[in-house]
Formats: C-alpha cells, structure tokens, sequence
C-alpha cells in the first residue's frame, strides 16, 4: 500500500510538493493563532512537538488522499491556506515592515497565479485589500518603538531616504522613454543599427571597466584601505609570492592560514599575475577583471535564451551597469568576486550540457569558498526541476552527482576541516537561529524549518526590504514575477548567505557578499523576461525596451551610489608629495621588523611578516614585542583612543622613531 502511494507520488512530484507546502501551511497557522506576536515573530521559542504533529498529520492526510484531489484540487488548496495565512500574519504582525513585506508576497504571488492563468490567485486581491487598514494604522507608529525588537529601525540610518531622489529621476526618464518609444520608431531604429550599437555597448565596457581601473588604482595611492580585508589579502598574496603559503598576521592577530578562516583555494588564479606586478593595486585591478569576465559566459547564456541580438546586446550593457556588480567590490578584494563568472560558466555549460566543463567549473566555484556550495546546489534544484532547458537523463544525472551531491559533500568535508584544523565555520553569524544550549549548522536547519513566523520576521526587516529593493529594482522586479516555480531555487543563496546572516554587512549592496546572489537575480531576470516573450504576454518590441528601462534605473543607481568614486583621483594629484612621502616613509622600515600599524597603512607593510593592525591587536594594549608603531601625523594628540594606546607603549620606554616623517608618526622601541 505504501509501496504504491510512494511509488505514485514520485510520478506526480507537484502533488507531492504541494502536499508539504499545505502542510506546512497549516502549522504556521496554527502558531499564528496560538502564540503572542512577540513570541511568533520576535523571539526564538522551543520546538513544540504540536507544531511538529500538525506538519506530518496534514502532510500525511494528504498524501493519502492522492487518488481523489487532483493537481489542480491541491494547487487550490495550497493557495486558500497561503491567502489565509498571510492574512493572519499581516493582522498579527506589530511592525509596518513586516507587513508590508508580507503585502508584497501576496502581490507577487498573484502575478506569479496570472501567469499560470489560475482564476484562484485573485484571492491574493483580496487578502492585499483586506490589508490595507492594518498597514495604514502600523504605517502612524513609532518604528523606533523598543518593543519591535530588531524591528526597530530610524530611517534615517538606511538609505530609504538617500535613494528616494535617484528612484524618482529613474521613473521619470523611463515614463518619457516609454512615451517616446510607443509614438516613434525608436525600436525599428535600434534593429537596423543593431552593430553600431554592438559596437557601443562592447566599447562602453571597456571604458567602464578602465574607469574603475584608474578609480582603485588611486583609491590605493590615496591610502584608502583597511586592514579588512585588502590588508589581510595583500600580506597573504607577499607570502604566497614567496613561498605559496597563505599565510598572514592580519586576519586573527597572529601567525595563520586564511585557509584556516576561509578555504579559498581559487586565489592561486590570480598568484601569476602577482608575481609579474607585485602590488596591492594588481589585486584590485584583477578583482575588476574577474568580476566583469563574467560578460564572456554571460553572452553565451543569452544565445542559448529566446531573443533577439539586439536584446542580447543591450543585456550586456544592463549587467554591467547593475549597481551591485561595482560597489559590492567597493571595499577592496575578496575572493567573492570569482563567483560572478563561475555562476555565469557553470550556468552555460549545464543549458549546453558539457559535462566534463560542468563539473570544472562547479569544482573552481567550490573553490572560492567553503559556502559557495550554497550557489552550486541552487542551480542543481533549479535544473533538476525546470521545465524550460531540454536536458537529457545523462545530464539530469550527471547533475545530480556534480550539483547536489558534490557541493553538499564537500560542504561538509570544509567545515570538517575548518572545525578541526582552523577556526571553524562561521555559523555565529546564524545565532539568532540557536536556542540556548545549542550548536551547530544541524540545528539552526532545524529551528529555520520549524520556526516560519520568526524567519520570515527576520527576512522583512526595514534594511533587508531596502537591500532586496536595491537587489530586484535595477532588474524591474523581473527576479520575483516567474511563471515557473522552480526559477525560485536560485534565489536560495540570497535567502541563506544574504538574508538570514545577522552580520549586517551581508546584505548591503556595498559589499562583496552580494556577488553570487546578484548573478543569480540577472539570470533569474533573464528567464522571466524570456518566459513573458515566449507566452507572448509581450512583444520583442517591448522586450527591448523593459530591458532599456532596467538600463536607466541601474544606471540611476549606479551613479547615486559612485558617483564621488573619482574624487581619489584630483585628491591623490593635489596632494602627490604627501602621498609619495608617506609611502617611502613606510617603506623604509626594516623588513624583518614586528609592525603595529593603522588600518590604511597595512598594504602598503605587506611585506612584513609581523605585521598587526592597531585597533584589532593584543585588545588594544600594549604589546613589548612589538618594533614600530605607525599612525598618521593627523592622529597623534587628536585621537583619544590612540593617545591611551601611544602612551602605554611610551611607558615601556617607546620613543618617536628617527623614520618619523611629516605625515607618519613612528614609535620605536629603544634596545
């Protein structure tokens, strides 16, 4: 009997995973309407085994069930379940942006149903109606009321206000664009100067790519650097270039392999372009090329996809003026920059089902990071269950070894690795996720799964609606509006490495965590804008120009959030024998010496093997083994923290080293 039902559910997959949703369903709604808005939503509360009865009873009912609801029955049901939960959650919620975000599921699973042509989805009209007043009256509160908890927010720390100007111009170009698209022949126009415009859009890249060039290049001479992380990459790549170890001081203020941090063996690709020019501004410039590299593969992608040259064309020039794709770069190198391409190749090479390059390819993504598995197995669930790319059962399987089991294998061997070997994995920065007592990724898995009402109040908080807006509004939302579900799979690693983390910094645009989930949202894009040609919900015609419209708003964007970025440049020149000053002054010292040095100076002491930053050192006090102490000039006496820190260390008899220049303050231990 079980045996058949099994057997018949394997057959009917969508029955099946629509029996799990509706289960699932159901136990929120029953927390919904069995717990406190503080417990639901706020706080982490121990697994109730009613929650997990109701799961598998639901579950189970309706898996035996199968031979009398059809697909369509249980689509309907999943559906009433979701309006009427959301509903309940929207009531429940105390924080406008909660509910917002909730609101907006709702509409996006309504053009997710028209799509699909389900008259049922119109109840997601409804259930955005029925939430209009409770919006209204959470939009008078206080949002900096303490009792929301961590949904507590002053707008004036996001960037809500800050964007609102280059939104506004965005939607006004794009409406005038639009006018002026509909009423002459500007589409007509583009098709017959289709390679002039190719030829614009290729020379633009390379100007935009020499621009950044130049921009990094004088953000290096201009010392505006950090220990974390371009300090810590440039001593590891001076170790490398002598002896291939990754070794630095910088990392966790003593001798160690970044590999015991983070395993990222992908940094030997760029170790022969170090060697040849052995300079900080080479790994920034490096992390530009890698990054936009990504414009190879991706050109591929859009041959294999529905649209025309022009589209294609225009597409490439849309990627490289998405915002994410410069500023996630705009705090100096991180080996997350290789995950643009690799996402890009490993994407092609399964739709062109290259095996021995697939599996290259998700070997080198691998590489980059022990969670880059995260990116690996979203594609793998995307190809194993979409319906648009014909693969055959030699590469279905095939990805089922390369895509699923691989990564999830060596995932695990990583952070078997990092556990007993290094510092162990990052799953601090998924404690909100951790009842007391407990450990491990096992665990947060289980409390993710178990707890709905607190991840999904932890997903729409006011900064994480603001990053996901600066995330999807650049590609026009297209990354949410998909006809197929299993498109979804590949906004997971934006869900888990972006979203879920509490470490602040992985989801601000700003920052080199938005690489990988900002490839998958483009082809996440892409799709959706192919699938709306292929139904003919649109036109070619209107193809181009939702495509053009992206282009304005990335571009919008882009420049709101760089365009200060070449003031490095005029400043470096003004102030040329300031700079230059500062960097033989630093380069004086002796190589073999211990240095203790502020943020922006450590680069340029890569060659230390010693080498520490002072903020991160010793917890700041002071340390005898140390030989050289090095802050700018402007600091000494006008800083507090480094007047406390500069006194102990006269205390032990430090005195104002004779490598002491006009900008560079040096203290010297007297032997």
């Amino acid at each position: 009997m079980m045996k058949k039902v099994f057997s018949d559910l394997f057959v009917k997959t969508d029955y099946a995973i629509m029996c799990g949703i509706s289960a699932y369903l159901t136990m929120l709604m029953v927390d919904l309407l069995s717990a406190t808005p503080q417990d639901l939503f706020l706080t982490l509360a121990p697994l109730s085994i009613l929650k997990v009865g109701i799961f598998f009873i639901v579950g189970g009912a309706l898996i035996c069930l199968h031979d009398k609801l059809t697909n369509s029955d249980i689509r309907s049901i999943t559906m009433i379940l979701s309006c009427v939960t959301l509903l309940i959650a929207v009531y429940k919620s105390m924080s406008f942006f909660l509910s917002l975000g909730l609101i907006l599921l709702a509409l996006i699973l309504f053009i997710g149903g028209m799509f699909n042509k389900e008259k049922s989805s119109y109840l997601y009209i409804s259930v955005i109606l029925l939430a209009i007043p409770r919006i209204l009256t959470l939009g008078s509160s206080n949002f900096q009321d303490q009792a929301l908890g961590f949904h507590a927010v002053d707008l004036s720390s996001t960037r809500f206000l800050s964007i609102i100007w280059p939104v506004a111009i965005a939607s006004i170009i794009s409406i005038v664009f639009m006018i002026l698209y509909l009423k002459f022949p500007i589409f007509n126009y583009l098709e017959r100067h289709k390679k002039i415009v190719r030829t614009i859009v290729f020379s633009l890249v390379l100007v935009y790519v020499l621009y950044l060039s130049v921009v990094v290049v004088y953000k290096v001479r201009t010392n505006e650097l950090s220990s974390f992380d371009i300090g810590i990459f440039s001593q590891m790549f001076e170790r490398m270039n002598h002896d291939l170890t990754p070794i630095t001081t910088l990392e966790r203020d003593r001798v160690l392999s970044h590999f015991a941090v983070h395993i990222s063996p992908i940094f030997y690709l760029m170790l022969p372009f170090y060697k040849l020019f052995p300079y900080v501004e080479t790994l920034e410039i490096l992390q530009l090329l890698v990054v936009f590299s990504g414009i190879i593969p991706l050109r591929l992608i859009l041959r294999k996809l529905k649209f025309s040259n022009l589209t294609n064309t225009l597409a490439i020039l849309w990627f490289l003026l998405l915002p994410v794709m410069t500023t996630a770069g705009g705090f100096h190198l991180h080996e997350n920059c290789f995950l643009v391409p690799l996402v890009f190749w490993v994407f092609y090479f399964i739709i062109s089902e290259q095996k021995w390059k697939i599996l290259l390819a998700t070997i080198l993504l691998l590489f980059v990071k022990e969670d880059a598995f995260i990116y690996v197995l979203s594609m793998g669930l995307f190809f194993l269950f979409q319906k648009r790319f014909d693969l055959s059962k030699q590469t279905k399987r095939w990805l089922l070894f390369t895509e699923i089991v691989l990564p999830i294998a060596y995932f695990v061997f990583t952070m078997y690795l990092l556990s007993a070997y290094g510092e162990g994995g990052m799953i601090s920065r998924y404690d909100a996720f951790l009842l007391n007592g407990e450990s491990g990724m096992f665990m947060v898995i289980k409390n993710l799964f178990f707890h709905p009402g607190y991840v999904i109040s932890t997903l729409l908080t006011a900064k994480r609606l603001g990053y996901l807006f600066l995330m999807f509004a650049p590609v026009c939302f297209l990354g949410l509006l998909q006809r197929r579900w299993s498109t979804y799979f590949l906004v997971l690693p934006l869900i888990v490495i972006n979203l879920l983390s509490n470490w602040s910094y992985q989801y601000d645009i700003g920052f080199q965590y938005s690489y990988g989930s900002g490839a998958l949202v483009f082809i996440m894009a892409l799709l959706a804008l192919e699938d709306l040609k292929e139904t003919n919900i649109l036109q070619e015609k209107m193809a181009v120009a939702i495509v053009i419209v992206g282009i304005i708003f990335s571009g919008s964007l882009l420049h709101h959030f760089t365009h200060n970025w070449s003031f490095n440049i005029g400043y470096y020149r003004q102030n040329k024998e300031m700079f230059d000053e500062i960097q033989k002054t630093l380069g004086s010292l002796p190589k073999d010496a211990s240095v203790l040095a502020e943020g922006a100076y450590t680069p340029s002491l890569r060659g230390h093997k010693k080498l520490f930053d002072i903020f991160y050192h010793n917890d700041k006090k002071a340390d005898p083994t140390i030989d050289y102490i090095v802050i700018p000039q402007s600091q000494k006496d006008q800083n507090e923290e480094y007047n406390q820190l500069l006194a102990s260390y006269e205390a032990f008899g430090y005195r104002e080293s004779q490598y002491s220049s006009a900008h560079v303050y040096i203290l010297e231990k007297v032997k």
